[in-house]
């Protein structure tokens, strides 16, 4: 996951905009509804304006 999440990281700084999230996981057919995409953003970061990976890491 932190591979392909630097790919996205254009520029590295460690999070991705939200803007860029949807684009993502459609591209990986990963379908959500808008409503969805931002429950999760908002779960992972309250302001929703960033994604870093590893609030998802295990």
């Amino acid at each position: 996951m932190r591979k392909a999440f630097q790919m996205f990281d254009t520029t590295k700084c460690g999070f991705i905009e939200t803007l860029k999230i949807s684009t993502i996981l459609n591209t990986m057919g990963q379908l959500f509804d808008d409503g969805e995409l931002q429950n999760l953003i908002e779960e992972t970061d309250p302001e929703g304006t960033t994604f870093q990976p590893d609030t998802f890491a295990t």
